[in-house]
C-alpha cells in the first residue's frame, strides 16, 4: 500500500496479549475500510505477541517490534509512524465490530467540525461473563462532556490527524489518562461526534487500568491532573506541565472528590484482601485532604482488628461515600462496628 493511498490508520498496542491477540486482530483485518493500514505494535512481549504478530501475511499491515517503552510512548510513535489523515485507536484484545472504522470516517467526512468520533461500545468480562452496555455522553458539548468525565474509552475512537497535532498530540507524562488529556486540549478547537451504534467491544483482561483497584487509583489521579491542566489554561496561568515539567504535580490543587474516590478504592482492596494496595490508595487519598473518610479507613486497616469489624467499617465506608452525608456515614460505620464487634458473656456469679 502507497503512502497516497492510506486514509485511516488504526494503531493496536500490545503487551503480553497472546491468549487475546489472534480474535483482536482478526477484528481489523476483516474491516471494509477504504485505504486502511494497521499498525501493530509489539511492546516487548515474552508471550509469542510478537512472533504472532510479525507473521501476519497482509499488505495493509505494519509490524512494529520494540523493547518496551511503555504504552503511551508506543501511541506517540506509531501515531509518528502513520500515514493516513484519519487515525483510529483499537485497544489490545478489544474488538472492533464489522462497519467500525467505515461508519467513523464516514462521520468525520460528513462534518468537518469534527476532530474526535467514538461509537456505542460493549463492555465483556470474560472471566465472569458479564456484558454490559456503554454510551456515551451526547447530550454535553464536547467541551463540557469531558471536564464532567472522560467520555471516551479511548480504544473505541477515531480522531483527525489535524486535530491530533493542533492539541499537540499525547504526552509523554501521562502513563494513565492520556486520552483525557488529549481530548481536554482537542476540545477547545474541536467537537466530538457518535456513532449511535454498537461498534467496539471492550475486553477486560487481566493486567488491564481497570481491573485492580491501585490501577484505578493512579488512573484517577493522572485524570484529576489532566483537568488541573486544562483549569490553569483556563485561568490564564498556562498549562501546568508546559510550566513546570516534571514538578507539575507539587502545584496541582487537592480535590474533595478525588479524595473519596480513592477511599472508595482502598476500601474496595481491603475488601479483597490487598492490604498493601489499600494502604497506597489510603496514602493517595490522604494527600487530596479526605479526613474522616481516610482515618475511617486507616482504622480498618489497623492491626489487630477483628474481621467481622473490618468488614463492617469497609462495607459501612462505601455506602457512605456512594452518596451519604458525612454525619450518616459517622452513624453507620458505627453502627455496624458495634454489631460486629465480639460479645463477652456476662460472668457468671
Amino acid at each position: 500500500m502507497t503512502p497516497a493511498s492510506v486514509d485511516v490508520s488504526v494503531i493496536s498496542v500490545f503487551h503480553n496479549r497472546r491468549a487475546y491477540v489472534v480474535d483482536s486482530v482478526r477484528s481489523l483485518l476483516t474491516q471494509d475500510c477504504p485505504g486502511l493500514e494497521i499498525l501493530l505494535v509489539d511492546d516487548g512481549s515474552t508471550d509469542g505477541t510478537a512472533e504472532w504478530l510479525g507473521g501476519i501475511a497482509d499488505d495493509r499491515v505494519r509490524f512494529i517490534g520494540q523493547p518496551g517503552i511503555g504504552f503511551v510512548r508506543s501511541l506517540i510513535g506509531a501515531v509518528a509512524a502513520s500515514r493516513g489523515r484519519r487515525i483510529a485507536i483499537h485497544g489490545a484484545g478489544d474488538i472492533s465490530l464489522p462497519g467500525r472504522l467505515r461508519r467513523q470516517a464516514e462521520a468525520l467526512d460528513q462534518d468537518a467540525g469534527l476532530g474526535v468520533v467514538g461509537c456505542y461500545l460493549k463492555n465483556v468480562d470474560p472471566l465472569s461473563g458479564r456484558e454490559w452496555l456503554r454510551v456515551p455522553d451526547a447530550r454535553h458539548s464536547f467541551r463540557e462532556a469531558v471536564i464532567r468525565e472522560n467520555p471516551f474509552c479511548h480504544g473505541e475512537v477515531m480522531f483527525t490527524r489535524a486535530a491530533y497535532e493542533q492539541a499537540g498530540g499525547y504526552r509523554p507524562f501521562f502513563q494513565y489518562a492520556q486520552d483525557r488529556d488529549l481530548w481536554l486540549r482537542m476540545s477547545r478547537f474541536a467537537r466530538h461526534g457518535i456513532v449511535p451504534e454498537v461498534l467496539y467491544q471492550r475486553v477486560t483482561v487481566p493486567g488491564s487500568i481497570s481491573k485492580t483497584p491501585l490501577t484505578a487509583a493512579l488512573q484517577a489521579c493522572y485524570s484529576a491532573f489532566a483537568l488541573d491542566c486544562d483549569r490553569a489554561v483556563t485561568d490564564g496561568d498556562g498549562d501546568l506541565l508546559d510550566r513546570y515539567g516534571a514538578a507539575a504535580p507539587f502545584f496541582r490543587r487537592p480535590s474533595a472528590a478525588l479524595g473519596r474516590k480513592l477511599v472508595d478504592l482502598a476500601s474496595l482492596a481491603a475488601l479483597d484482601g490487598a492490604a498493601s494496595d489499600a494502604r497506597a490508595c489510603l496514602a493517595l487519598a490522604r494527600r487530596e485532604g479526605a479526613g474522616v473518610a481516610a482515618s475511617l479507613c486507616a482504622l480498618a486497616l489497623a492491626d489487630p482488628v477483628p474481621e467481622a469489624f473490618r468488614r463492617a467499617v469497609l462495607h459501612g465506608l462505601r455506602q457512605g461515600l456512594a452518596g451519604a452525608p458525612l454525619d450518616r456515614l459517622r452513624r453507620m460505620v458505627r453502627r455496624r462496628a458495634v454489631m460486629a464487634a465480639p460479645r463477652h458473656p456476662e460472668a457468671s456469679s
